[in-house]
């Protein structure tokens, strides 16, 4: 769809954590990433969880392996963020990575913004980090 003049907007509801539907799962019912598509995502307001994240870009390929997420870059008034990762199957079973760098010149905006207090004084931050786990991503990750 296209619009003129001002961008077109449309919203897109994911299946709760559990559900999956027929065609993206494997034989165990759960999701297999060798079957998801590739996707390319620009989310002017992006929500997860609680955190308010800002400006979401995103471009995810699908490869025989499963789902990699070749970039994403997030623009927030208080920081930016910049990475990569994937979502993979193999005879080992299903792997994730996410490799990140998330960088600030408002520590103070920061904090508030990922919903945590301001306990740390400080101008500038810098977080860099390569995660990686055995199974897919799911609303556990960030426990990890």
């Amino acid at each position: 769809m296209r619009g003129r003049g001002r961008g077109c907007g449309a919203r897109l509801q994911l299946a709760p954590p559990g559900r999956v539907s027929p065609g993206a799962a494997g034989g165990d019912g759960d999701a297999d990433p060798r079957r998801l598509p590739a996707l390319r995502v620009d989310v002017r307001d992006a929500v997860f969880d609680r955190y308010r994240l800002g400006h979401l870009t995103a471009s995810l390929a699908r490869r025989p392996d499963g789902l990699h997420l070749e970039r994403f870059r997030i623009e927030h008034p208080a920081y930016g963020a910049s990475g990569s990762g994937a979502w993979t199957a193999g005879p080992a079973g299903q792997r994730c990575s996410f490799d990140f760098r998330l960088e600030s010149g408002d520590a103070r905006g920061l904090l508030l913004a990922l919903g945590f207090a301001p306990l740390i004084e400080a101008r500038e931050a810098e977080v860099v980090a390569r995660l990686h786990w055995p199974g897919p991503p799911d609303a556990r990750f960030l426990a990890r």
